[in-house]
């Protein structure tokens, strides 16, 4: 449901939580006064003769509906619907804390827009562009090329459009870059990007090396799958670290063996 609601499918969020009601009674009748918020949500859709200024007013009824279940805590038994409530109040915090299911700060953006203000004006759209990619990076990691462009277009600066464009002479190469950075935002399909970067004689292995360094070694038999890619590539320094991150996770579950073995695999003799 919380993936339909940050993609504005409000009517298959209705359904779906028409399914949780049959399915829990006692639930009932907040997912009701949830599925009638999400019905009533005014939208501009194509061929509605409404005006901007009655789509604002009728908007801004809604959302004052919506803060008021907020202040009554109406949904305080349902963290879920709790938080659908805060999303659907284009609540920035709440937002953020599915940066996963967002994926990158463009949908971060659209959903933003979508709940907090869905009249913007063209002229403010730059400066909600750079704030949600400010966000959603929160300082952890830099604009990409792609971001860049985004920006300038949403400034409707088209000669910064055209040069960021250009970015290095080699199109082909910008493009598998882009799709390898998608497939690596997916947990099941992140190894096929490794080939992708490969292919990319300029940047790839750079940008390999860097999205390497975001993936979560939530598990040993993923860490050793990285492990393994850095050593085919002679990517010394990541695999240092990731034997590292191996060995404090030995250590802290009392097999020691295990962390001197990769202390050594390291080759950091003060590390181990």
């Amino acid at each position: 449901v919380t993936i339909l609601v940050l993609q504005g499918r409000l009517d298959e969020a209705r359904q779906m939580l028409s399914k949780e009601a049959d399915a829990s009674p006692a639930s009932a009748g907040i997912c009701r006064i949830m599925g009638d918020l999400m019905r009533t949500m005014p939208i501009l859709s194509p061929g509605n003769t409404q005006t901007l200024t009655e789509l604002e007013l009728k908007w801004q009824h809604w959302h004052e509906e919506c803060e008021r279940y907020l202040q009554d805590s109406t949904f305080a038994t349902s963290p879920h619907l709790e938080s659908l409530l805060k999303i659907m109040l284009g609540d920035e915090a709440a937002l953020l804390e599915q940066k996963e299911l967002l994926s990158n700060w463009y949908h971060f953006l659209v959903t933003r827009l979508l709940y907090s203000n869905p009249t913007v004006k063209p002229i403010d759209l730059h400066y909600y562009a750079q704030s949600s990619l400010d966000l959603f990076l929160g300082g952890e990691s830099s604009p990409e090329p792609l971001d860049n462009i985004l920006l300038a277009a949403f400034e409707f600066d088209i000669h910064q459009v055209i040069k960021e464009c250009s970015f290095g002479s080699n199109m082909r190469e910008f493009l598998l870059l882009e799709y390898a950075s998608g497939l690596f935002a997916h947990p099941s399909l992140w190894q096929l990007g490794v080939d992708y970067f490969d292919y990319c004689p300029e940047l790839g292995r750079v940008s390999l090396e860097l999205h390497i360094e975001r993936i979560p070694l939530n598990t040993e038999q993923k860490a050793l799958k990285v492990l393994r890619i850095c050593e085919q590539r002679q990517m010394t320094e990541q695999v240092r670290s990731i034997c590292k991150i191996l060995a404090m996770k030995a250590v802290r579950n009392n097999r020691l063996g295990s962390a001197l073995s990769w202390s050594i695999r390291a080759k950091d003799a003060a590390f181990a």
